[in-house]
């Protein structure tokens, strides 16, 4: 494995993340790179095989593998400084940018007890599309900000 390739810097990411105890965001990271490794048709991907057509090419490589989207996403509240958990959440598809798709919408109870979590929101399903759009809305009682973690996108 060539010390400076995507395969080799990914794989010390993954370890790092593990060491780190973070081991859904390893596991995703580790199908990724299996999924790309495989896509490329070698052991190793170098840094070079990377630009915009193999990226549009792998993209079509999940589509015509049936690959569908599911989202986690990860939320935090900590009301002293009034950022709260989201009151409502939207996520939809498009295949052009333009016309949106609405695959799902949760609603949650936003309080201001306990005062400090970290909570995760999981939407698992079979769909697919280029965008994806999604959207937190805070309270109508409380407002204040949103903070996310991160947002990840599985392909399955």
């Amino acid at each position: 494995m060539k010390k400076n390739s995507l395969t080799s810097f990914a794989s010390e990411r993954i370890n790092q993340l593990e060491l780190e105890g973070r081991y859904s965001t390893a596991h995703i990271y580790s199908n990724a790179l299996r999924s790309f490794t495989e896509f490329c048709g070698t052991k190793a991907v170098s840094f070079q095989q990377i630009n915009r057509e193999s990226l549009k090419l792998y993209y079509q490589f999940l589509l015509d593998h049936h690959k569908k989207l599911n989202t986690i996403s990860t939320y935090m509240q900590s009301s002293g400084p009034s950022v709260f958990a989201p009151a409502e959440i939207i996520i939809s598809t498009s295949d052009d940018g333009i016309n949106f798709k609405q695959i799902d919408k949760q609603e949650f109870k936003v309080d201001k007890e306990p005062n400090f979590f970290i909570k995760s929101y999981t939407w698992k399903g079979n769909t697919s599309g280029r965008y994806i759009r999604y959207q937190a809305h805070s309270s109508n009682t409380y407002g204040g900000w949103i903070f996310t973690d991160e947002i990840i996108v599985n392909r399955h």
